[in-house]
Formats: C-alpha cells, structure tokens, sequence
C-alpha cells in the first residue's frame, strides 16, 4: 500500500477504514504489510497533525496484528530519521520504518527516486528549478479523469524505473527480475519480454486501490465505490 496521504485535506479516510477492514479479515499467518510510501502527508501538515488522526491509530494497531513496514516517501522523508536509529522513538511504532529493498528478484520502493520533479537538494530543499519548469509529480496532475499530461507524467516514472533498475541490480549484486512502486498513483500491472516486470500498487487517495502478493503472483486490488467491495485484477483474460 502507497500514497494513503493521511492529513491531506482531501484524504480519503473511508476507504483506508475499508482496507484495514479487508486486510483484518483476510490476513494468514506469516502474511505482512509493505508500505511504500507517502502514507502520511508529513512534509505538509507537520507530525501532530498526521500522527492524531484516528487512521493513523487504528494502522497502528494494525500492525500489532499483521507485521508492518513502511518506506519513507516524498512526503513522509522526514520519518528517514528513524532509520536504524535507536536514540530516536519512532512515532509510528509498531509500524517499522525501512529503507527501499531487494526481495526474490524484485525492488520494492517509493518510487519517486524516478521522477524529476520529486528531486530534493539536501535533506529538505525543494529542487526549485524543476518547479520553476513546472514540472509536476503524477500525484499532482492526478484528477478524476485521466488526462493525457498525468499519463505521460506515469510513463515517465515508470520508464525511467525500468532502464535503470537492471544497472542498479548489478551493482548491488541482485537478480533483477521487476520493480514494485507506489508514487504514480496509477495501478498497473506491467510485463514486456525485453523489460523488468513492474507493479504500481495505486494509492488510497485518488484509485483507492493497493496490491497484493500471494503464491500465485502480483494482483490490484480496487475499492468499487458503487458496490462496496474489493475487486480484484490479476490481469485481463481474452
């Protein structure tokens, strides 16, 4: 799960409530919870202000049940700090906070690594001359309909994920088999013979959407607003 952006005014708290419900009552054991990234809007509304809201809790309490990581985003790269520090408490404890990582062949991150205008100088400096271009990130051009600008701002990031992931996992001496991202707020599944597989799991703010990952592979899973229910996508059949 990406992009919940708890705290932003447009936030979408129900279906977050819907996902908690759903993963309660579905999880095994030995299943667990990757976040990645962009689960609180912290960069904005400051800490006190995300950590009090009543998701940020029961998440929280979540992950007493279902163990929980979480990879810091664009907008939540101030819980970086937290990172395998000991003389800092972590404030979203139980929920663990982890650095981007390799599992089975794959890359599992936030995403905005691949995207221009996400770029920081430092630890907090907004890269103002890529704002000055006005240039974007997909999150920011996503609006109820799908726009051809939005979509090129996707491809961007995603293309850019998938030429440079197999140099990457070389030089960390992995197998590269595909990339799992959130940031785009797009939920895709994609497969080409001559690139890495890539999933983008959506986001909770604009396709209420998340993925999941079981014996038999990667499926989205999609909030159905008129039906009230998950649905699942595992790919189109002919």
């Amino acid at each position: 799960m990406s992009d919940l952006h708890i705290g932003h005014p447009q936030a979408q708290y129900d279906v977050m409530e819907e996902a908690v419900k759903y993963i309660l009552q579905n999880a095994q054991l030995g299943d667990s919870i990757w976040g990645l990234g962009d689960w609180f809007h912290l960069n904005e509304m400051g800490m006190e202000a995300c950590m009090n809201k009543p998701i940020t809790r029961k998440l929280r309490d979540l992950a007493i049940r279902v163990p929980t990581r979480l990879i810091p985003g664009n907008h939540d790269r101030k819980l970086a700090m937290y990172y395998d520090n000991p003389d800092q408490v972590n404030p979203i404890s139980p929920i663990e906070i982890i650095k981007p990582f390799w599992r089975d062949g794959f890359y599992y991150c936030h995403g905005h690594e691949y995207d221009p205008a996400a770029k920081y100088i430092g630890s907090w400096l907004p890269a103002f001359w890529d704002r000055y271009l006005h240039k974007k990130t997909p999150g920011e051009l996503k609006t109820d309909t799908l726009t051809e600008e939005f979509l090129m701002a996707v491809s961007l990031v995603h293309t850019r994920a998938l030429l440079q992931l197999p140099k990457k996992a070389q030089e960390e001496g992995q197998v590269c088999r595909g990339i799992v991202l959130g940031h785009t707020h797009f939920p895709a599944i994609q497969q080409a013979p001559e690139l890495p597989y890539l999933v983008s799991d959506g986001d909770m703010r604009h396709s209420a959407s998340f993925a999941m990952l079981d014996d038999s592979g990667f499926h989205l899973m999609r909030w159905d607003y008129k039906q009230k229910k998950w649905q699942e996508y595992s790919g189109l059949k002919p």
